[in-house]
Formats: C-alpha cells, structure tokens, sequence
C-alpha cells in the first residue's frame, strides 16, 4: 500500500491511499475463472479475478501466486500482464436517508421549495477516495482445482457469460478487452 499527498487547488493536504493488486485470469477450455467477494468485504457480493493486494517487498508475480494459493487453494505459473489499470473509488458517506442530499457541506433536505433544513455539518471530507492499480496476468492451473478457501464462491464462465455478472467498476476496461472480438478464449 502506498501513501501520496498532494496540494490540492485549495492548497488543503490530500491523502490518497493506492492499494496494488495483482489478478489471475485463468482459461481451461474455452472457459475463464471468477471468484465472488465475501458479503461483508468492501465491494462485497461482485464477482472479480481472483488476486489480492501486494504485500511489501513482493513482486506482483509472487503476490498472485500467494494470494491464488490462499484464496483458491491451488498452484499457479503467471504468465504475460495481459492489462494494467488504475482506478478510483469516492467513499462519501452516505446521506441520512433519500430525501436528502450535501449541499455546502451539510447534509440538506431536497424540496421543490426555496427554503431547506440542513443538518448538522458534513465535515469537507478529506479526499476519502480509495485508488486501486491492478495487474491482470494470464496464468495457468499446475496442480489443485480451484475451491473458494477465502471467497464466497468460485466458478467458470464462458464469454458470453461475462454480462450475467456484476464486477468492479474498476475492472470495466478489462471486462471490454475480454468480450472483444480481437481476443480468444482458446
């Protein structure tokens, strides 16, 4: 995990965590492997490439074939980096409910009128945002069959299959790599 600031136009400090994370996108006939995230995990029930975050001092390679061997209990070779993307998620909060809405840093109520409540102020959230840099290698099975050890679930799908599923927003660039023509599944 890397930590940068930066000025910001306002010259306030800005703190943006990138977390790095390494992913496997494993073929077997004609077929490409996907894991589901546990519930309670951020970005909890989509579906991705299995992987993980790097730790410090690994390499992105060695990062997959530990996280492959912990998530799905199988040995892997990594293969070529087939796509790299980087990628922010906004963490605001929240409002209160529906109805209402942040306005000049407070929660306000959203009316047809002119006049609105406001609730307490929202403090300007520091730039809460999570930036996420991943590395989608091609890799292949060695030994093991893939089992969800830490994940909800495992599965095998076909290209066709790719929209029936709800990935990261992060993942979408790939996603269009993947369904294109250009690309095989063989």
């Amino acid at each position: 995990m890397k930590w940068r600031a930066r000025l910001t136009g306002n010259s306030k400090l800005e703190t943006r965590n990138t977390v790095e994370v390494s992913a496997a996108l494993i073929f077997r006939d004609g077929k490409l492997l996907i894991t589901r995230r546990h519930k309670d995990s951020h970005l909890g029930g989509l579906w991705e490439f299995p992987g993980g975050k790097r730790e410090p001092g690994e390499t992105f390679e060695q990062c997959l074939v530990r996280e492959i061997r912990e998530e799905l209990g199988v040995e892997i070779t990594v293969g070529e980096l087939f796509e790299e993307i980087s990628h922010v998620y906004d963490s605001t909060p929240s409002p209160p409910n529906s109805k209402w809405q942040v306005a000049s840093g407070k929660w306000q109520e959203k009316t047809a009128g002119t006049r609105r409540k406001s609730l307490s102020p929202v403090t300007r959230y520091p730039s809460l945002k999570k930036s996420v840099h991943l590395k989608f290698f091609l890799c292949r099975l060695i030994s093991g069959e893939p089992r969800p050890v830490d994940c909800a679930a495992v599965k095998w799908i076909g290209k066709p299959e790719l929209d029936e599923h709800e990935f990261p927003a992060a993942d979408a660039r790939l996603l269009e790599k993947l369904k294109s023509q250009r690309f095989a599944w063989s």
